[in-house]
């Protein structure tokens, strides 16, 4: 009589639970999945944006510079340059979440109450797919003046190599292959690729996080 019981709670939960993501509004839907995004912009993690190693800063064609090590004091500077960067980096994304709002606000989901019941796709994916060239302009204007002590280090760190570069010419031998004298465009991709990484990670988590059920909570409809 007790399993009985038992299982006829839980076919009741299950009624329920059914029951609440099907009679949610599309309008509720969509209000909840901005809500998250929202959410996940102010509460971002900005620690893996923070751990960036060269590989990641560089262009492949660039990574020669790490072995370089005929050039007096390249890799004391090359360290200081990537500790600039990376802190460019996190406070640059401290900023961005303010900066998603208006986006956040026109953002066009076809089918909201299917994206509120999946635990795989993600509200951020639509965000980059939507609004990336205009996440990518509001980054622009906040990392241009962040990276400004980390150009003034990659300028020497060009000067020195195109130094060297012209020496081996001087002594018979091949240059070094060119290397660039302002990689914004490169910094600036890379940042954006792991803001937005960063911040579906973190929607995710929100998403799936327990929330005590009649908290007011609006996560309670991604549960």
């Amino acid at each position: 009589m007790r399993i009985l019981l038992l299982l006829l709670a839980l076919l009741l939960g299950g009624c329920s639970t059914t029951q609440k993501t099907t009679t949610i509004s599309e309008e509720e839907a969509h209000a909840a999945i901005v809500e998250v995004l929202h959410l996940s912009g102010s509460a971002l993690d900005s620690s893996a944006l923070g751990s960036l190693p060269f590989t990641a800063l560089l262009k492949e064609e660039q990574l020669h510079i790490l072995d370089l090590d005929e050039i007096p004091l390249l890799e004391q500077r090359l360290q200081l340059w990537r500790s600039e960067v990376l802190e460019a980096y996190r406070s640059t994304a401290r900023g961005m979440g303010e900066e998603l709002d208006p986006l956040l606000d026109t953002l066009v989901i076809d089918d909201a109450r299917k994206l509120v019941q999946s635990k795989e796709m993600s509200a951020t994916s639509i965000l980059k797919a939507q609004k990336g060239e205009e996440i990518k302009t509001m980054a622009a204007a906040l990392l241009l003046p962040a990276l400004s002590e980390s150009q003034k280090i990659w300028g020497i760190v060009h000067e020195r190599y195109e130094i060297w570069s012209r020496s081996r010419v001087l002594l018979g031998e091949d240059g070094l292959p060119p290397l660039e004298e302002n990689p914004f465009e490169q910094l600036l991709t890379v940042f954006v690729d792991s803001f937005l990484g960063a911040l579906e990670r973190e929607e995710m988590l929100l998403r799936t996080t327990p929330v005590v059920k009649g908290s007011g909570s609006i996560l309670e409809v991604f549960q």
